[in-house]
């Protein structure tokens, strides 16, 4: 599966990507930062980096100079998406220098088959990679994980991580939390772990219904690494029944959040928590 990294200001663009191709490309997201942005292609290593535009067309081409610059080779697709039939001759300059332009509003199935095309997909590989999702079995692990945020810096804010399998609940609960806390989404648990070997995070917020892995058991399993042994976890789930409950009570989570989401109720159960 092809390997495509998202960043830019744009979420609303980058949301459609995850609601969208979750099931066709492995998908991460990072900040605009430099170092970040470094350190994610490190670790990720992908086959496409796509920036995503939003309004402020002068900003966001320096700041699309300064990830240029952070490539060190040509082996790396790197486009925007945004308004590229703009005549606006700062932007001009930034659109010859990438690779791949995306012209806004993001349309299915055109976005799909322009990555598609950009990454050396032939129509009868995407075919056989929807039939492969569609006879997945119940019990397969998500591998896509989106990552944001950096937890290297002292003067950062929380770090919030995130693991649900429904790309929906990951970008809802992401919205309400970017503002406040630096976020990384998991979906799943094998994820989740490939994050935790290499990082730490403040708080996990864990979703208990999970095919194959359910909540209790990725949370049993972060509990035995060193970057989560220690970490406050957080529930969400729609689970009400007794012997769930108790099976939950066994990981000892610093609380439980229902869905759907009341945004108003989840920043108050991490600022009890973190006290921030």
């Amino acid at each position: 599966m092809k390997k495509i990294l998202l960043t830019g200001t744009n979420q609303a663009n980058i949301g459609f990507f995850f609601a969208n191709l979750a099931n066709e490309f492995e998908m991460i997201t990072t900040s605009t930062r430099p170092d970040d942005f470094s350190r994610h292609i490190d670790l990720f290593t992908p086959d496409l980096i796509i920036y995503c535009m939003g309004v402020n067309l002068a900003d966001e081409c320096q700041e699309i100079d300064k990830l240029l610059r952070r490539l060190s080779h040509d082996e790396v697709l790197f486009g925007v998406t945004g308004d590229v039939k703009t005549g606006n001759p700062v932007y001009r300059e930034v659109l010859n220098k990438v690779k791949l332009t995306i012209q806004t509003p993001l349309t299915m199935p055109s976005l799909k088959h322009t990555l598609n095309s950009a990454l050396g997909i032939k129509s009868e590989d995407a075919k056989d990679s929807d039939a492969e999702h569609a006879g997945a079995s119940a019990d397969a692990k998500p591998s896509s994980v989106m990552f944001a945020g950096s937890d290297e810096d002292e003067n950062r804010r929380k770090h919030i991580l995130i693991i649900d399998d429904s790309p929906l609940v990951l970008k809802t609960v992401n919205n309400i939390l970017k503002e406040k806390y630096d976020v990384s989404l998991a979906r799943g648990g094998e994820p989740a772990y490939t994050y935790l070997e290499k990082n730490k995070t403040d708080l996990i917020l864990i979703d208990y219904e999970m095919p194959g892995e359910n909540g209790p058991s990725v949370l049993t399993n972060i509990r035995k690494m060193r970057n989560g042994q220690k970490v406050p976890a957080v529930y969400l789930t729609g689970v009400k029944d007794t012997a769930s409950f108790m099976e939950a009570v066994k990981t000892h989570p610093q609380g439980y959040l229902l869905k759907p989401m009341d945004s108003q109720k989840l920043l108050s159960k991490l600022e009890e928590i973190l006290g921030q």
